[in-house]
């Protein structure tokens, strides 16, 4: 079970921020971060857009093998509930994220996707709001 738990800690977290240099402007950047997230079946491969006050306007979910994905994470309103969510807020399944009956492990990795790399983009290359 340590094993399980060290290895389920390492893989939601992303260990490589990767930012697109010749594309980026004081306005707007390209990164990707890895490892992708991995749901029920496989991995949940999703674009996030985030401005430049960590506020994310809007997520597109590009590929995912969830045996539930049209129920879960393929339908437009998942993607919509974030639209607007700052990266402050908690991202919790059943509180600010809706839960889907029978998708609960691809609706949490996802969101926890979202959050782990909205944040550790935003610690990386946003500076701190003036106080």
């Amino acid at each position: 079970m340590k094993d399980f738990q060290k290895n389920w800690q390492d893989l939601i977290k992303p260990k490589r921020i990767e930012k697109e240099e010749k594309s980026s402007s004081p306005f707007y950047a390209k990164f990707v971060c890895e490892p992708l997230e991995r749901g029920y079946d496989g991995p949940i491969k999703m674009l996030v857009g985030m401005d430049t006050a960590g506020v994310l306007r809007g997520i597109i979910v590009t590929e995912n093998r969830e045996p539930y994905g049209y129920f879960s994470v393929d339908l437009p309103e998942f993607a919509e509930q974030f639209e607007g969510k700052n990266i402050r807020d908690p991202f919790r399944v059943g509180e600010d994220i809706d839960a889907i009956t029978r998708a609960t492990i691809s609706v949490r990795s996802a969101s926890r996707a979202v959050r782990n790399s909205s944040r550790r983009v935003a610690r990386a290359e946003l500076a701190p709001p003036e106080q």
